[in-house]
């Protein structure tokens, strides 16, 4: 499979629409838990039945998309992935 700009796009489009969502999950979900109190049940079952299951399946499904070649599907969703985490983790460093 040849390797053009949009396969290229659309895997790291993959990689960091998964990553913001896991992103934005955990910390849904660690607000949940440590902060708010009284701590919601119901919320935070929800939180922890979207993330786990519905997420990590539709990571399952990224990875075994067949348009795109699956050594070209890993590398971009990898690199889409920690794009999101370098952001995240430079916002945590800078105090914001």
């Amino acid at each position: 499979m040849e390797l053009d700009y949009k396969t290229i796009g659309l895997t790291l489009f993959l990689g960091i629409c998964w990553g913001a969502l896991n992103l934005y999950f955990i910390r849904q979900l660690l607000l949940a838990l440590l902060i708010e109190r009284p701590v919601h049940i119901l919320k935070t079952g929800l939180l922890v039945l979207l993330k786990f299951p519905l997420l990590y399946y539709a990571g399952y499904l990224i990875l075994q998309f067949k348009m795109v070649s699956p050594g070209y599907l890993l590398i971009g969703v990898f690199c889409g992935f920690i794009l999101v985490a370098r952001g995240w983790v430079l916002k945590v460093l800078r105090g914001t």
